[in-house]
This record gives C-alpha cells, structure tokens and sequence, in this order.
C-alpha cells in the first residue's frame, strides 16, 4: 500500500557493494553470457550522490518475507542466483536440497518471529555444483536458456516444478507485474547489461541517493522492490523504481536501481512449486 510522506521517513538500509561481479568480453554466440569477473578486482565505473528535495512522496516497499538467503558459492553469478532461488524455497520444499536443514526461526522471547538461513555448508555447495552442471556453467557464464533449463532440470529431479515467465513486453518492463509477483510469494532473476547499486537515505525534507554503477552483464535474484514518486507541491517531479536483489557479489545484498545506466535483457519469474 503506498503511503504518502512529508516527514522524516525511516532509513532503508541497503548495502551498497564495492566489488565486481559477472561481465562478459565479446562471444561468438548469438546468446546473451554472463561472466564472473574478480571480486576485489572490480569493473566500478563511476560512484555519485544525488540530493532530491520534495515536499511530499509516495513510497511503496514490499520484501519478500524472509529474504533470499546469502549464498555466495565460487561460481559464475547465474548459479549464484539460481543457488539462492533453490534454498529460498527449500523452506517450503525439503527435498529440493535433501539432507539439508533450510534455517530456524530464533530464540524467544525477541527473536522467535525472525528466520535464520542455514549457514553454507556441504549440501549448499553440492547445491551449487550441481547447478553448475545442469546449467551447462563455462568460465564465460551461463546464457538465459542454460539457466532456466539448468533450473527446470535440477528442479524436476527433486520431484517439485519449476517454471519461469518473462515481464518484458517489447524490451519495456512490466514494473506492475513485478509487484504482483513479489506480493504473491514469487521470486525473480533479472538479467542486466549495466547495472546500479543503490542506497536511498532519507533526510527531513529530501533523500541522498547514493550510487555505485558497474558496467557489464550480470544476473541477479530478486525478492523484493521499492518505488518512490517525489512531489514539489501537486507536480509529481521525480519517479525512482527499485529491485530488492541478492547481488551476486559474496552474499551481499542491495537495490537495483532501474535508471538509463542499466540495460535490462530478461526479468522473469522463476517460481518453483
């Protein structure tokens, strides 16, 4: 539900990272690939700050609840993602990673409502590896079809069913279906050329964006988004949308920022049931 705000709002904490991901050099393939590149060693291309004063906003969150575990296995960003994806939904579906113990709510009487992921441990690695292989993963990535057939095989083999369903229409997102299915309980994969990570801290009377944007192709898991429409007086003046997402970068978590930096390939629902 949106709420308008003209007040202080509450400060969202969203890491922002400060290492690389998954790009891709030139391929002699008509596929889109994705690539690990170097943590640490980093494709950052520019870091800025933006001030946006307003008197009113409307601001609409929703994360999926828990959130995407923290995985961060050593394998090319699309089996990070779909490592994610798989764990999350072992909470509901215990033989997708048999053996494993997907977390536990903690101890009362402050923590009893609050979900812990399990550690990474052998079962998650297997997880990993396996992927990795029904993914068809090379040193370059994996493509779109790799992944979601990767995922639809490895998922199949658990006895559960995976399917996966574009919000693009014609190159343009569908952002209303994407809060439809984050609000339903559905998990997504975006695939970006470019992408910007974003911090929004909020101030009396205006916002600090922070960004961080890398160049490169990458693949992220998403669960959840943010929308902000920023008012001087009745002139809406400022339109911000915003994806929850597990990074891909050691377990790191942030917001994706959908601006003119980033290039979306495919968002697609990627549910299992």
């Amino acid at each position: 539900m949106k709420k308008r705000i003209s007040t202080l709002v509450l400060a969202l904490m969203f890491t922002i990272v400060g290492i690389a991901g998954c790009v891709s050099p030139t391929l002699n393939s008509s596929k889109t690939k994705a690539k690990v590149y170097a943590e640490h060693g980093g494709n950052l291309i520019s870091y800025y700050t933006e001030n946006v004063y307003y008197s009113d906003k409307d601001q609409d969150i929703y994360i999926i609840n828990p959130k995407l575990p923290s995985y961060g296995p050593s394998y090319t960003c699309g089996v990070v993602a779909g490592t994610n994806i798989v764990a999350w939904y072992n909470k509901q579906y215990s033989s997708l990673i048999p053996g494993h113990t997907a977390g536990q709510f903690g101890p009362p009487p402050f923590f009893q409502n609050t979900w812990g992921w399990t550690s990474t441990n052998s079962y998650i690695n297997q997880l990993a590896q396996d992927l990795s292989d029904t993914m068809q993963e090379t040193v370059e990535g994996v493509t779109i079809q790799d992944y979601t057939d990767g995922l639809d095989s490895y998922v199949s083999s658990k006895g559960q069913t995976f399917t996966s369903t574009s919000l693009m229409d014609n190159g343009t997102l569908d952002y209303e279906a994407v809060k439809t299915a984050l609000e339903s309980g559905q998990l997504l994969s975006v695939f970006v050329d470019g992408y910007t990570f974003a911090l929004v801290s909020p101030k009396t009377g205006f916002d600090i964006i922070g960004n961080e944007e890398y160049a490169g192709l990458h693949v992220m898991a998403v669960y959840g988004y943010m929308e902000i429409e920023y008012y001087d007086g009745p002139n809406k003046i400022r339109h911000e949308k915003l994806l929850q997402v597990h990074t891909g970068f050691s377990g790191i978590h942030s917001m994706l920022r959908l601006n003119s930096w980033v290039t979306l390939h495919e968002v697609l629902i990627t549910h299992i049931s």
